[in-house]
């Protein structure tokens, strides 16, 4: 049995770019952002099954960008959903058998070696791992009649890619949707089963943004250039 399988769901349609189409379509440094994702997890292991949850409108973009920029790359493309859970639910209908599952986002284009590897040796040990990064600034709680200063080093940012134990992944994907269910590894724990953290690289963004955009155009062109 393989060691891991990937799903990247890539269905959704980003609405605070204020662009036309899908982000992760859109031309990044000359090649679209989802390419610059696969390759990522080509380059690790060109063995690893990746499978793609796409909109019926995205799967024909899709084959059209990958005709476009001769994209050789292999992998599964399958039509995901309206929202993530139901995207990354599809992918497991599909997935081939492995000990373990992560799931990615598709728009997270820079995650390294380091941070991947590192979440599959957790998740090997554990049975989960999530990348998560450090809060640079101070927090306040939002409640009625105000706010209260909160303790930062009591909270992370969580990123993906997040990796399971395929069994505790397909049970937690029993469960019926819910709006509160913002990541895997909030199913994953609802279902009963442990989360364990990871460190994630500082690089490791979701492009969200045009702010993201423009940082992800320079972090690409000062890269090029080491």
């Amino acid at each position: 049995m393989r060691l891991i399988s990937m799903i990247i769901p890539a269905a959704g349609v980003g609405k605070r770019m204020d662009s036309p189409g899908s982000k992760q379509f859109m031309l990044l440094a000359d090649k679209p952002v989802l390419m610059h994702t696969l390759e990522f997890f080509h380059r690790f292991d060109s063995e690893m099954p990746i499978i793609v949850a796409l909109s019926e409108e995205g799967i024909v973009e899709w084959k059209r960008i990958m005709k476009e920029f001769n994209c050789s790359i292999p992998h599964q493309a399958i039509l995901g959903g309206k929202e993530r859970y139901d995207s990354v639910k599809a992918a497991l209908k599909v997935v081939p058998e492995s000990e373990f599952i992560g799931v990615h986002d598709a728009v997270r284009p820079f995650v390294n070696e380091k941070t991947f590897q590192s979440c599959i040796d957790l998740a090997v040990a554990q049975g989960s791992a999530v990348p998560v990064s450090h809060l640079p600034n101070s927090l306040r709680m939002v409640r009625e009649g105000g706010s209260k200063a909160v303790n930062r080093e009591h909270f992370r940012q969580v990123h993906t890619p997040q990796i399971f134990r395929s069994e505790w992944l397909k049970a937690a994907y029993q469960q019926a949707y819910q709006s509160r269910f913002f990541d895997d590894a909030t199913l994953v724990e609802q279902a009963g089963f442990p989360i364990f953290l990871a460190d994630n690289n500082q690089e490791n963004i979701k492009i969200t943004s045009k702010l993201d955009w423009e940082w992800s155009e320079y972090y690409l062109s000062k890269r090029k250039k080491e």
